[in-house]
């Protein structure tokens, strides 16, 4: 078996971001497209009471967005076909450990299909994007700093999504500081597919570093995840799911940021309620004691889920 790569750092799942926007806007109502075609472009936006409101196809590009008490960037079935490249979004809301928190995503997708996005980080808010009952989505080199969801949600979520991609992320969370439920969750989808990413930090007392829930026909492969309760996990009725060339490290059984225990502590799991879920090439590391490698009751494939002696080196 080939050795796992080390962690990369975020800026190589990013990419380079140089650029400086040359014009700010402080809309008080937010910014809403009004027709196909528009070109959004090097701007900073300062969209702290109302959302960037995506109604038609467009395009953004080296943008800035600020947001506080809505998502940064709204994108509803009037924005399909849209494309999103070089974009940060920013939350200037401070995080809450106890506090229900409503949703307020850097960017959010409601019914729009065939959106490409590539190149986005975002810090802070819910996470850094949402999709929900979205189609043929194509989702490049995403970023995301220290999301604070206290109840639910996910750093990248994805839900009751169709035929998408997500390649090249990265989830870089604080054990004390950030409080999201997961790091990536795929909720009710259908044929998703995710490659060559990271989540490194999660401090959720029921959620997981990677999750697939109630889903069908997903692959997760080629990542990594460090500093979790619950690393990789099966839940709920999820069938056929397959994590490939997945390396788990640095667990931890008590609670972190003034968080419980987590429940289950586990590097790979899978419920119940699971069918044809398959761990292929799947390694762990350094898991804290009280950390089980393979947990769970259902049937369950294992082609291959082992202890992986690293040299320092590869530890970074």
């Amino acid at each position: 078996m080939a050795k796992p790569a080390p962690f990369r750092p975020l800026e190589d799942y990013y990419g380079e971001q140089a650029f400086a926007p040359e014009l700010s806007l402080s809309p008080v109502n937010g910014l809403t497209t009004t027709h196909d075609g528009q070109l959004i472009s090097d701007l900073l936006i300062s969209a702290y009471d109302a959302p960037v409101q995506i109604n038609h196809r467009v395009e953004m590009r080296n943008c800035h967005v600020l947001y506080r008490d809505a998502a940064g960037v709204l994108v509803n079935s009037g924005g399909s076909r849209s494309q999103f490249r070089d974009v940060i979004t920013y939350c200037s809301a401070l995080p809450n450990p106890i506090a229900a928190l409503s949703a307020r995503y850097g960017f959010e997708l409601d019914n729009a299909d065939a959106v490409v996005i590539e190149r986005l980080r975002n810090n802070g808010g819910s996470g850094g994007l949402v999709a929900d009952n979205c189609f043929n989505l194509q989702l490049r080199r995403l970023a995301v700093h220290n999301p604070f969801s206290s109840s639910s949600g996910a750093a990248i979520l994805l839900r009751d999504c169709y035929s998408s991609y997500l390649r090249d992320y990265g989830i870089l969370s604080s054990l004390t500081t950030s409080f999201a439920q997961s790091g990536l969750l795929l909720e009710d989808c259908h044929g998703i597919n995710v490659q060559r990413g990271f989540v490194d930090g999660n401090n959720s007392v029921t959620g997981w570093a990677i999750e697939a829930r109630d889903s069908d026909m997903c692959i997760v492969e080629d990542g990594q995840v460090a500093h979790f309760g619950g690393g990789v996990a099966a839940t709920g009725n999820s069938k056929n799911t397959r994590f490939e060339k997945i390396h788990a490290r640095d667990s931890h059984v008590v609670g972190q940021g003034g968080r419980s225990a987590p429940a289950i502590k586990a590097a790979f799991y899978r419920g119940d309620d699971t069918e044809a879920t398959v761990f292929d090439r799947c390694t762990y590391f350094d898991l804290n004691v009280g950390t089980t490698a393979l947990a769970g009751t259902a049937v369950c494939s294992i082609a291959d889920v082992t202890q992986k002696e690293l040299p320092d080196a590869q530890l970074q």
